[in-house]
């Protein structure tokens, strides 16, 4: 799509230039020069096709980068680890083929009363291989504006934020 927006506003920039130059021509006027009010015509509609399809590809440009940033922090965290106890460390990523891990992000209290909620649930979430992860966000370092996790050793089981490898804690 930004291939044919940047080709067809590149084709609208082309057709300007010369528009320019033959509405030059019937503004200083002559034998042979071409009708004024078509060449002013023929120029709104190159300046109008040029705007509108910059605008569209700039558009589609931005949205482009933006989901590009979006599968930068899926990606980081897909390598984050997990640690699921009996000395058994995974990156997040692995755990995609086995279960469908929900990560828990807040404080301490937050964690502790999402989880207790969550036990009344276990044997459905276990069922549907679901798997929470409790992540302190005091622990880790957020960037702004990308929204992306900062460098991180995993997650640890202290503080009540490790993941059973059962589902719900």
């Amino acid at each position: 799509r930004l291939f044919a927006l940047g080709g067809l506003d590149a084709g609208a920039g082309l057709g300007l230039l010369i528009i320019t130059s033959r509405l030059a021509a019937s503004i200083n006027g002559g034998p042979g020069a071409p009708d004024f009010l078509e060449s002013v015509r023929n120029f709104g509609i190159n300046l109008t096709a040029v705007v509108v399809l910059t605008y569209f590809f700039l558009r589609d440009l931005k949205q482009s980068k933006e989901k590009l940033k979006e599968v930068e922090v899926e990606e980081d965290l897909g390598r984050l680890l997990v640690d699921l106890g009996a000395k058994r460390v995974v990156p997040l990523s692995r755990l995609r083929q086995q279960y469908r891990p929900v990560l828990l992000i807040g404080d301490e209290s937050f964690l502790k009363k999402a989880i207790k909620s969550a036990g009344q649930f276990k044997k459905d979430l276990q069922s549907k291989g679901v798997l929470l992860i409790p992540v302190l966000e005091e622990q880790y370092s957020w960037k702004k504006g990308g929204q992306s996790l900062g460098e991180s050793k995993g997650f640890n089981s202290s503080g009540g934020s490790s993941a059973n490898g059962g589902g719900a804690e």
